[in-house]
């Protein structure tokens, strides 16, 4: 039989909990018999019980924020859209304001928030910035989400793998190095870090944020590549133009199966290959900024 991580999650979970005093142990005990109850039955790909993961993106924020209202939303975070008898309402019912705005705000297939009808974004990650830069523990949920799922990444189908590994590299990745999220973090400063990272460059929406980030990670990049990469991954050509690029994929053993030459071509004076993807992989970065543009 397969062993599963579910009891070391759990027990992970509740020795990050335990530092925090017994006055905070019945709402996290609420939360998490919460979550229990309504992933009963679900198995991720995996086919791990599907509550491993709520209780592995919950000890990881415990463990570095110490925040009890971002470990309950950590717990809760995927009951909204996978558990067909829980809504949104509910959420913030139950458990109140901030946890539930927290909820709200990594659940897809929102475009605006409860009790705010007047907030309308019609783009996922626009939406997720904007509420980030409001609370900033949003974005270091779903940095622990997102690192949760890609260290079970091979499970999912191709073109998920690809389109994960590509918003982890064009959005996320930045927002890790701008929030410290790897050195000692604390709430204080990566709000403080991110508002300084946007008034530093004069950003004001969450389109032009966005649009920064990816900057970070690919050269001459825009929201109509990022949404034809992440919405038709098999049509996806990539270009290299930079012969160094081009040596370090062929000389780095972690690609290899990752992706697959089309055309290698050049001289002394210039330089050219292309690629697709054949699965999802996180790249280096001194690797992704040698990657110039695509073609569809």
């Amino acid at each position: 039989m397969k062993s599963y991580s579910k009891t070391t999650q759990e027990d992970l979970f509740w020795q990050a909990a335990a530092v925090l005093g017994r006055e905070n142990d019945q709402r996290l005990h609420s939360a998490a018999e919460y979550a229990t109850k309504h992933h009963a039955g679900q198995n991720r790909k995996s086919g791990e019980p599907y509550i491993v993961h709520p209780f592995g993106v919950a000890a990881s924020v415990l463990q570095k924020y110490h925040d009890v209202d971002l470990a309950m939303a950590a717990l809760l975070h995927d009951t909204v859209e996978d558990c067909p008898n829980v809504c949104m309402e509910e959420i913030y019912h139950t458990f109140g304001d901030e946890v539930g705005f927290l909820v709200d705000a990594v659940t897809k297939q929102r475009k605006s928030f409860f009790g705010k009808p007047e907030i309308q974004i019609e783009d996922r990650v626009e939406r997720l910035l904007w509420a980030g830069v409001r609370d900033v523990r949003v974005l270091l949920l779903k940095l622990a989400d997102r690192e949760n799922n890609l260290s079970t990444i091979e499970h999912l189908k191709k073109n998920k793998q690809i389109r994960m590994a590509f918003e982890t590299q064009a959005v996320y990745i930045p927002l890790r190095k701008i929030l410290s999220y790897e050195s000692d973090p604390n709430l204080v400063d990566a709000a403080r870090d991110l508002a300084s990272y946007m008034h530093e460059r004069g950003l004001t929406t969450p389109a032009e944020l966005k649009q920064h980030l990816m900057n970070e990670s690919f050269d001459n990049f825009d929201n109509d590549m990022f949404g034809l990469v992440y919405n038709d991954t098999k049509s996806i050509v990539w270009k290299i133009t930079d012969l160094e690029t081009y040596r370090k994929i062929c000389n780095t053993d972690s690609l290899s199966g990752l992706i697959r030459f089309l055309s290698v071509a050049g001289n002394k004076h210039w330089f050219e290959a292309s690629f697709y993807f054949l699965r999802g992989g996180v790249i280096d970065e001194d690797i992704r900024l040698g990657i110039s543009s695509f073609q569809g």
